[in-house]
């Protein structure tokens, strides 16, 4: 099987083309089919990754067919990201083959630009999901990209918490986050996850470090 990568931006990509193929791949993969998915949920996806501008798509195509692709984020001056659960690759096709051919690319892209560091994030994992995390992680750790860690979520049911009044230790105040500038909390932020024993924060270079918090942190859009 001949496979072609392309390199593409939003703006010379067929919208349609990319939804139902989308679709139709996430449906027919038994690991990753879902009774709620919908064309409409899929485009509102794909919207999202238009939208945010800085994403660049990797295509794979065989025999003038679409056959997969996956989005990098151009986020940090040092680092780039691979959108997350992408590859999407059609379960016709060779899915490991193709998605292969779609990881060393987008190495070499982020190599090609300057960039000294990739990273995925599987988000939203939960026990059913795991059939699928398997199959990606074989596909990245095949490329020389291991597992750095697995995060845990703490979760508080407000309905029942009894937090009570909120009362400041003395010294401390509320100010909004918009009102403290970066370089006021990037010492603060850096100290605490310095010794905080967090494994992917360590492993970053100091230029590393603070692009992330540059982007965590940005001003320029909303904050939740």
């Amino acid at each position: 099987m001949e496979i072609q990568t392309r390199i593409q931006n939003c703006s010379n990509l067929d919208m349609k083309e990319l939804v139902s193929f989308t679709f139709s791949a996430l449906q027919a993969a038994p690991e990753s089919r879902s009774e709620n998915r919908t064309m409409k949920k899929v485009e509102g996806y794909l919207q999202e990754i238009w939208d945010y501008g800085k994403s660049i798509i990797l295509t794979a195509h065989s025999g003038g067919k679409l056959v997969g692709w996956m989005c990098l984020w151009e986020v940090s001056t040092d680092m780039m990201y691979i959108e997350s659960w992408t590859p999407v690759v059609h379960p016709d096709f060779n899915e490991d083959e193709i998605a292969s051919a779609l990881i060393k690319k987008s190495i070499e892209y982020t190599r090609n630009q300057g960039r000294k560091r990739l990273e995925i994030f599987l988000m939203g994992m939960t026990d059913d999901m795991r059939p699928r995390y398997k199959k990606y992680r074989t596909w990245y750790e095949l490329q020389g990209m291991p597992q750095g860690g697995e995060w845990a979520y703490m979760v508080a049911d407000l309905t029942t918490l009894e937090s009570g009044e909120m009362l400041l230790p003395q010294g401390f105040a509320l100010r909004p986050l918009v009102a403290v500038s970066n370089d006021e909390i990037y010492g603060c932020y850096y100290k605490t996850f310095m010794a905080s024993g967090d494994r992917r924060f360590l492993d970053q270079t100091d230029e590393q470090k603070r692009g992330n918090f540059e982007v965590f942190f940005d001003r320029s859009k909303r904050i939740e």
